[in-house]
């Protein structure tokens, strides 16, 4: 994107840097939803801790829609 060869869509604050030296600009998308994969990744053969199971629990078990 920042080569000028393309569009991408991101979390603003992962962006914050290149706004402030005007490398890239944005559009603010106003109503819209987006959704995106989540992906997981943790050792095989490892206990996971107690928070991170609850985190686990909370992110395959949630129906609800992030608060905007």
């Amino acid at each position: 994107v920042e080569v000028d060869i393309g569009i991408s869509i991101l979390p603003l604050n992962s962006i914050e840097q290149e706004l402030a030296r005007k490398t890239l600009s944005y559009l603010h998308f106003v109503d819209q939803d987006f959704e995106r994969p989540l992906g997981i990744l943790f050792r095989k053969g490892r206990s996971l801790s107690i928070a991170t199971q609850k985190l686990l629990d909370i992110l395959l078990n949630s129906d609800q829609k992030p608060a905007s």
